[in-house]
Formats: structure tokens, sequence, C-alpha cells
């Protein structure tokens, strides 16, 4: 009886640990959507991206209408980065 309490109480401690650990990752997933490159959240974006793709090896069909997603997003974000205006690049570095 003692030790069904004690894997009890373990148990929920690890659930409530998992769940506020996960809780951040989530949060942050869900504010990367919308990145575009050169902004902060944009590669935790796409490892989203390749986490996702890796789940969906096995299945093949699966995986191709991903990638093609994948590239209407690249698109999508491109067309932003070339509409706005507030971007400024830094071309001190280029050399002539």
């Amino acid at each position: 009886m003692y030790e069904q309490s004690l894997v009890k109480k373990i148990t929920e401690i690890v659930t409530w640990s998992l769940l506020f650990l996960l809780i951040p990752f989530v949060g942050l997933g869900f504010f990367a959507e919308g990145s575009v490159p050169g902004q902060p959240l944009y590669g935790y974006k796409r490892t989203i991206e390749h986490i996702v793709l890796g789940f969906q090896a096995f299945d093949k069909n699966a995986q191709t209408l991903y990638q093609l997603a994948l590239v209407d997003r690249r698109f999508a974000e491109t067309e932003k980065l070339l509409t706005d205006t507030t971007l400024e690049f830094d071309v001190s570095q280029i050399t002539v």
C-alpha cells in the first residue's frame, strides 16, 4: 500500500513537471509560427518543421505533402520579406 502511494506521488510529480516544462516550448512554437528569416524565433520554427518531417519518415505521401506545404511557406516568407518596407539590409560588409 505504501509502495502504491509512493508510485502515485512520483507519477504526479513527473507529470506536473513535464507539463510545466512543455508549456513554454509550445508557447514558443505558436509565437514562432509567423516568424520570417532574420527574426529571433525563425530557427525555432525551422527546428519544429524538421521534427515534424522526421515523424513522417515512414509515410512518403504525407512527407511529400508536408514538404510541398513548406515550399509554399517559404514563398510566403519571401513575399513578406520583399514587401516589408521596414527591413534594412546591412550592406557595410559588401566589398566591390
